[in-house]
């Protein structure tokens, strides 16, 4: 009885570090994968111009500017202005850009009208 106890602690042991190593092999993969996108990323940027190392304060002011210059375009294309939050993290932006981008198609999609 004992053995038989001792035999299903091990399976399950065994069990539980296989599962350990498959987490461990996916978190690898994910943080590889992050950093490739933080290459591409930090490649366009230099690209288009921005040669500093970009913390999220100064995004966060940057985006501060394009979403005026947005509100603006907005107003001028006679769309709905979208409604932008204060971000205050990495993903918070990122959803703040994402609206940038719709209302630049909307606004596109109005010129494109009367063109």
């Amino acid at each position: 009885m004992l053995n038989d106890l001792v035999t299903l602690v091990r399976k399950e042991y065994e069990k539980l570090d296989n599962e350990k190593s498959r987490i461990e092999e996916r978190i690898k993969g994910a943080t590889q994968q992050a950093e490739v996108e933080m290459k591409k990323a930090r490649a366009e940027a230099f690209e288009i111009g921005l040669k500093e190392d970009i913390s999220l304060l100064a995004c966060i002011e940057r985006l501060e500017k394009i979403t005026k210059s947005t509100l603006s375009a907005a107003g001028d294309c006679g769309i709905k202005k979208p409604s932008f939050s204060e971000p205050t993290t990495e993903g918070d932006v990122s959803k703040e850009l994402k609206k940038v981008k719709e209302t630049i198609k909307s606004c596109r999609m109005q010129i494109n009208r009367y063109l």
